[in-house]
């Protein structure tokens, strides 16, 4: 009887030890204590001291752990307790299920890795600073419930530390009485601390967890820091984009403070009637004042508005945080207003032209604008982008109808509107253009000449008796031009102006041609200009030179020394005594051609064969019809032809061809020479080669299939048959065979290789019990021929 209450009291003592070992405790777990890990519970990577329970409740001693997902064969074996911060164990040890096996007894169980995560609040929005004297959140969420054993809802056994560094590396214990040691975590493993930043430095903080690990059983891994500022102004910064506008162009003034904070914008610097704020893009409205504006910040601690300026000049915008009366300034800049005239472009036009007004504008919300007499009032702006200079653009949808209008100057105004005021401001810009009278037209023969060729001048002029032609040489006056002595001789010797060439030339029928001008070997090369003239019905230059004259026209009536002006100037003094003269009738035509030095250039020659036609081109900028001699010169002579240079509307300058028979002509290299009636040549070399010999045809060697006939080396491929159109060629490779080094050492390790196969063959064909057909190796014509019998027998050796 005694044995029997012995042996239940002792098994009532281990059913209790057993219910001690699965019931949970009052607080934090103590690393001393430990705790148990169940079928499908949770322990966290850096535990110390754990028990594997099995589902009767009973402790699993010592087994092996395993894991349970794919394509990993983790095997950690463990005694109790364990410690996953073992060397043996944290190696090994990830984030997973595993499978715990022992004592006959199998369970699941779940490890994490610990979560000791941080961040900073301002009136409660995630936040990275804080105005000093303000009131500050730190939230650490973690997953240190899952240490806690007491289930008791509200209970918060778990402690954590928050470790924080002000800007000078000290750690600080309390802030404004607050602890920051041994804080409670609730039961979801979370903590909120509000801490009043009254007092402390400004510059930036940095903060971390830490959990207790006597509370944590024996848990100590260090979260990871995060950081936040305190800062003395609740007005981080404003900023404008962009900080130069136009007059009624909109800039966007942006506030960083700090969440759901009180500010107010106002002009501080500049007229403020002239800055009108019209919208809110960010925050919350408390009062707009149309000048001065208050709200209320967004979440992300911004404040947005839009402002326009309605007068040019200089604002400086102060935001104002009214808390501490902190404040942060922003300058910007309103310009004047822009303007281009794109179109029409400075120029002459034909009275009866239609012309379109187009053109670009900084800032403004329309323009006027004044052709002559004519009048676009309010033309709308369009934006444009891309354009670092001018954001808007405009376009008359009428064009300007010139017909009706006399001869002369005429001025293109453009007023932005509203900084700009028509009727009293100046245009924000203009264009001046000429209105000729229709009635002259140029054509040059030639848009190149070269030295010691001629081109030749004309055109129509219906109505007009004669035209008056000034070729002006590219260094002007003083340059070398076409007829040196043409100004000299027109003036009697009173001038001289080399760079000039005067013609003159009556009106037949409304046309006119010049004869063959000669270009000298010694004129400057470059753009010469072709201005071509008539001096209208009065027969005088311009409305107030008196004269038809143009030589003293352009003097001054031989003031002025022609040698001392550029080609520039002395265009610029034809437009201003002609056809420039408000009223004029005069009619001018401006042409260019280039002089150059002549050349001549072969193009490249490919090789021919014997008998084949030889083609040889080339390019010149001589003039058409020019001739060209061409010589083909080696082991024998080819007949010289002589060609004429053509135009080709397809290139820019003139070309050449000559075609040559070679019949007869031996193998070797030629050269071509092409010159022309000046001496001027070039040369390029070519050969005629030999035709491609006929291949021999020989029939297709029979390919043994000997093991010897396997040696072949890969790089021999010449001995191949190739088929080439109709006919096969082969090609005997037995002699690569002989010359490839190593040929020995080749041929052995192929013998290796089929002693292997044959062997492997041989077993697998001794572990079947039904017998295949012997194997027959196809013969291949793509093989090289078999060795020679000489060459077998020494393979035999």
């Amino acid at each position: 009887m005694r044995t029997r209450l012995f042996a239940a009291s002792l098994a009532l003592l281990m059913m209790i030890a057993a219910i001690m070992v699965i019931l949970p405790a009052n607080a934090g777990v103590s690393p001393d204590t430990g705790r148990a890990i169940g079928d499908n519970g949770t322990a966290i990577i850096g535990e110390t001291n754990l028990k594997f329970v099995d589902k009767d409740g009973n402790v699993i001693p010592h087994g092996a752990m395993e894991s349970t997902w794919r394509n990993s064969n983790i095997n950690i074996p463990f005694t109790t307790p364990f410690d996953t911060t073992s060397s043996k164990v944290k190696d090994k040890l990830v984030e997973g299920k595993y499978r715990v096996v022992g004592n006959g007894k199998t369970i699941y169980v779940y490890f994490v890795s610990p979560s000791l995560s941080l961040k900073t609040k301002v009136n409660g929005e995630d936040f990275g600073w804080i105005q000093r004297g303000k009131e500050i959140t730190i939230e650490a969420t973690t997953n240190l419930n899952l240490i806690n054993l007491n289930l008791t809802k509200g209970s918060l056994p778990n402690k954590i530390n928050l470790k924080l560094e002000n800007p000078d590396g000290i750690q600080l214990d309390r802030v404004n009485g607050v602890s920051l040691s041994g804080i409670c975590v609730d039961s979801n493993g979370n903590v909120s601390l509000n801490i009043d930043t009254s007092g402390l430095d400004t510059g930036e903080y940095h903060i971390h967890i830490e959990p207790d690990p006597d509370t944590n059983n024996g848990l100590d891994v260090p979260g990871k820091t995060v950081s936040f500022e305190v800062r003395e102004s609740g007005v981080a910064r404003i900023e404008a984009k962009p900080t130069a506008r136009g007059v009624s162009e909109p800039i966007e003034l942006r506030v960083h403070t700090m969440p759901h904070t009180n500010i107010t914008l106002e002009v501080t610097h500049g007229i403020e009637r002239d800055v009108m704020f019209t919208e809110l893009t960010e925050g919350s409205l408390f009062e707009n004042g149309v000048h001065r504006i208050s709200g209320e910040s967004s979440d992300t601690g911004t404040f947005t508005v839009k402002a326009l300026f309605n007068d040019t000049g200089t604002y400086e915008i102060t935001a104002t945080e009214p808390f501490a009366g902190t404040k942060a300034t922003v300058t910007v800049k309103i310009k004047p207003p822009l303007a281009r005239l794109t179109e029409p472009k400075e120029g002459i036009y034909v009275i009866g032209e239609k012309l379109a007004i187009k053109g670009m504008t900084y800032g403004g919300k329309r323009v006027t604008i004044k052709a002559g007499d004519k009048v676009y009032r309010e033309v709308p702006l369009s934006k444009i982008t891309g354009n670092a200079r001018y954001n808007k653009e405009f376009s008359c949808s009428e064009k300007w109808d010139t017909s009706g209008l006399t001869p002369g100057k005429y001025r293109v105004d453009v007023w932005v509107l509203p900084s700009s005021d028509p009727a009293k401001d100046p245009p924000d810009d203009s264009v001046i253009i000429v209105l000729v009278q229709e009635g002259l037209t140029v054509e040059l023969d030639h848009d190149f000449v070269a030295k010691g060729d001629t081109f030749r001048i004309s055109g129509k002029a219906e109505g007009r008796d004669r035209v008056d032609i000034l070729i002006i040489a590219p260094r002007g006056g003083n340059g070398h031009g076409l007829d040196p002595f043409s100004i000299f001789d027109e003036t009697g010797g009173k001038l001289d102006a080399p760079g000039l060439t005067y013609i003159t030339r009556e009106v037949t029928g409304g046309t006119f041609e010049t004869d063959d001008i000669m270009v000298p070997q010694d004129a400057d090369t470059g753009t010469y200009l072709v201005v071509v003239l008539n001096y209208g019905h009065d027969h005088v230059w311009g409305t107030n030179t008196g004269t038809s004259d143009l030589i003293k026209v352009l003097t001054y009536d031989y003031a002025t020394d022609p040698r001392i002006k550029t080609q520039d100037q002395i265009l610029d003094t034809l437009k201003d005594r002609t056809v420039d003269q408000a009223g004029s009738d005069d009619l001018m035509v401006i042409k260019k051609i280039i002089v150059e030095k002549p050349f001549l250039k072969l193009n490249d020659i490919k090789d021919v064969a014997p008998g084949s036609e030889l083609k040889v081109k080339g390019v010149t900028n001589r003039n058409n019809d020019k001739t060209i001699v061409i010589t083909v010169e080696g082991p024998v002579n080819l007949r010289p032809q002589i060609v004429r240079v053509k135009e080709n509307a397809n290139m820019l300058y003139n070309e050449f061809e000559a075609t040559f028979k070679t019949e007869g002509a031996k193998v070797g290299s030629y050269t071509v020479v092409a010159e022309d009636d000046a001496g001027h040549q070039d040369s390029k070399t070519f050969r005629i080669t030999p035709a491609a010999a006929a291949a021999t045809v020989t029939p297709a060697p029979h390919v043994s299939s000997t093991p010897a006939a396997t040696a072949i080396n890969r790089n021999a491929t010449a001995g191949r048959i190739t088929n080439s159109g109709n006919k096969s060629v082969a090609v005997n490779t037995s002699s690569a065979l002989y010359q490839q080094p190593g040929f020995g050492t080749v041929v052995g390790i192929a013998a290796a290789i089929v002693a292997i196969v044959l062997i492997a063959v041989l077993i697998n064909a001794s572990g079947k019990k039904k017998q295949q057909p012997p194997y027959k190796r196809k013969v291949l014509h793509t093989l090289p021929p078999p060795p020679s019998s000489r060459r077998k027998r020494w393979l035999l050796r």
